[in-house]
């Protein structure tokens, strides 16, 4: 006995699965278009045609028995999501020049056919965040360690110089690094045009004492 349609919908219209995060519209049995519209739909429906990662995705779906699905791989390349192929179903006709375009029947069985042919189609659109909890706990370990690496590297510089502040210091480590750094007064004496001028040309002693004996006679 064969499998009624699950979608008793309207043409046009889709009949929708969920499955590990995603949403799947499935064509009408009088719904049926060439790849290229498919696709179209699919689009329109905020998703692609069907890019298919395992046989139970697919028979989670609950497909009409007999009926030949257009889903996103063309040329047997990558699917029209630009997702890479990581699964391939048992095939039943090879893609040539003429037929480019894969169809999926119960099986699942992979079918390559003329894109310009009328078929049903399955629409994916993903509706899971876009950050996981694995990419939060990257992010997270990412964080702690430039932290880490900032902290270290900050420590070694205060070795060298005591008045450097780094994170985390406590107000004690704070009024120490105070104490160490030179204030304004200091940083202007020691970089004082005039000392500078004076120790670069200071008469020597015994010149002074020749010029005034000099003098005296």
């Amino acid at each position: 006995m064969a499998k009624r349609d699950p979608c008793q919908v309207k043409a046009s219209s889709l009949c929708e699965r969920t499955f590990n995060g995603f949403v799947y519209g499935l064509s009408a049995a009088t719904d049926k278009r060439s790849w290229a519209n498919s696709e179209k739909v699919c689009k329109r429906w905020g998703g692609h045609l069907l890019s298919l990662e395992s046989s139970g995705e697919y028979l989670s779906l609950d497909t009409q028995a007999g009926a030949e699905y257009w889903l996103g791989l063309k040329m047997g390349k990558t699917y029209s999501d630009e997702t890479i192929v990581v699964y391939r179903p048992k095939i039943v006709e090879l893609n040539t020049k003429e037929k480019q375009c894969a169809a999926i029947m119960d099986g699942p069985i992979l079918n390559y056919d003329m894109c310009s042919r009328e078929k049903q189609f399955i629409c994916k659109k993903f509706t899971r965040p876009f950050i996981t909890w694995w990419m939060v706990l990257i992010l997270i370990v990412i964080f702690f360690a430039v932290g880490f690496y900032v902290y270290r590297y900050c420590q070694k510089k205060k070795q060298i110089e005591p008045s450097v502040i780094c994170p985390g210091d406590t107000a004690k480590d704070k009024k120490v690094a105070d104490e160490e750094a030179p204030t304004d007064r200091q940083i202007h004496q020691e970089t004082s045009p005039q000392d500078h001028f004076s120790s670069n040309y200071d008469i020597p002693q015994k010149t002074l004492n020749s010029v005034e004996n000099s003098d005296h006679k």
